[in-house]
């Protein structure tokens, strides 16, 4: 028994349809899919000083990518400059120069092969504004390790040492000099007559002043002879008198 006309036709299209379909499906899948992961570093160092960046990409799989479809862009951090304006390749295109670029990746990543590499910079302000590393590939099943930051730390500057102000040397003290202690010198008074009786270890200062000499008769240049006849005849009278005053105590 035939089928009707229009199941003939319903059959016709769900026909159609699943051939139709089945190599816009095939179509849609991802040829060569591979998980492209990249990791970005830090570095530090004084102002001026030029320090690399170190940078890690990775074919995670499942497969090797076709050479050529990924894109590969870099944007240093907000403190550094690049030492040029940037890759010189024919494949590469300079956002901003001395910090930003974008190149088409070239190398052929196989699959579980590690590319190292660093970008030397030069430091040349204190901006903490962070760069990026970022790939891109357009049958890569996994995006979320596509960026990561770069990040450059400026050293800070040592602080300085407190200055002391020199120790202040003080005067030696002035040498006080002893007076001297008077010494009690005891003087003999020139009416005190002197006591027998004294010891001879007392402390006594006499002071005895000489008599000034009598005259000689010379030092005029008067003649000797009166002289000598006052001499005789006051011996003389002495003399008498002696004798007058010895008679008299005889006689009484």
């Amino acid at each position: 028994m035939g089928l009707r006309p229009w199941a003939q036709l319903a059959t016709a299209v769900v026909m159609g349809v699943v051939f139709l379909g089945t190599p816009a499906q095939a179509a849609s899948a991802p040829e060569f899919p591979a998980d492209i992961a990249v990791t970005g570093g830090s570095a530090h160092g004084k102002l001026g000083a030029e320090v690399s960046i170190p940078i890690t990409r990775i074919n995670n799989g499942p497969s090797d990518p076709v050479q050529g479809n990924i894109t590969f862009e870099l944007k240093v951090p907000g403190a550094v400059e690049l030492l040029g304006n940037g890759p010189t390749s024919p494949a590469c295109t300079i956002v901003v120069p001395k910090r930003h670029y974008r190149c088409l990746n070239t190398n052929f990543m196989m699959v579980g092969h590690l590319y190292k590499e660093s970008v030397l910079v030069k430091i040349v302000s204190t901006s903490p504004a962070p760069g990026f590393v970022s790939v891109s590939y357009k049958d890569d099943p996994k995006t979320s390790n596509n960026r990561a930051s770069l990040t450059v730390a400026v050293d800070s500057k040592p602080k300085p040492k407190p200055t002391t102000a020199p120790a202040t040397t003080k005067a030696a003290p002035k040498p006080t000099t002893a007076k001297p202690t008077p010494t009690r010198t005891a003087t003999a008074s020139a009416t005190a007559s002197p006591s027998p009786t004294a010891s001879p270890s007392a402390d006594v200062v006499v002071a005895i002043e000489p008599s000034p000499a009598a005259a000689s008769p010379a030092d005029d240049g008067s003649p000797m002879w009166p002289w000598l006849l006052g001499g005789v005849l006051a011996v003389v009278a002495g003399a008498v008198t002696l004798l007058r005053v010895r008679a008299g105590k005889v006689g009484a």
